[in-house]
């Protein structure tokens, strides 16, 4: 589905003034502000990923920054951007502008992904108490990271910290 299938139909012929408002907002000092952009990117990956594609090497170099935003709340709507990120390569291609961006940003990319995964307090009892056992194969679940946010409260969920993907 193209542009021209976004609902409501006005909004495929908005989008160019919408990137725009976008981008002048990216360096709001307001975090709600910042949250609302990197909610909106998304939004506009998962939905329209070829809108994107012109300017996908500025857009991902913002949402790597923001991926380290000293607001915990602007960098978790941040890292929300990465795992459509990789489906919408695959979309527009292995020869698109957006695969080759974020191929070019990967070195930058995985030790902020890596520095801001961390386990629950769950997972750590059963990696110190050895209840993982070596000879079970992990589970998908056993492998979704859960992202640092910063304050975390007592049991590793809920404000504390959140999984990928929920």
């Amino acid at each position: 589905a193209g542009v021209e299938a976004l609902s409501p139909p006005g909004l495929a012929g908005c989008l160019g003034t919408y990137l725009a408002t976008l981008s002048a907002l990216t360096g709001d000092l307001d975090q709600r502000v910042r949250r609302a952009v990197c909610v909106s990117v998304v939004g506009i990956l998962e939905v329209a990923p070829q809108v994107l594609e012109p300017v996908f090497s500025s857009v991902a170099e913002f949402m790597l920054g923001a991926s380290q935003d000293s607001s915990s709340e602007v960098a978790l709507a941040a890292v929300d951007f990465w795992v459509p990120c990789c489906a919408c390569t695959q979309v527009l291609g292995e020869g698109s502008d957006a695969a080759g961006a974020l191929e070019a940003l990967l070195p930058r990319l995985v030790p902020v992904l890596l520095q801001g995964m961390v386990y629950s307090e769950e997972e750590m009892f059963d990696l110190e108490s050895g209840a993982a056992d070596a000879s079970e194969p992990d589970r998908p679940e056993d492998l979704r990271p859960i992202f640092h946010r910063k304050g975390k409260s007592k049991g590793g969920q809920g404000q504390g910290s959140r999984e990928q993907g929920q």
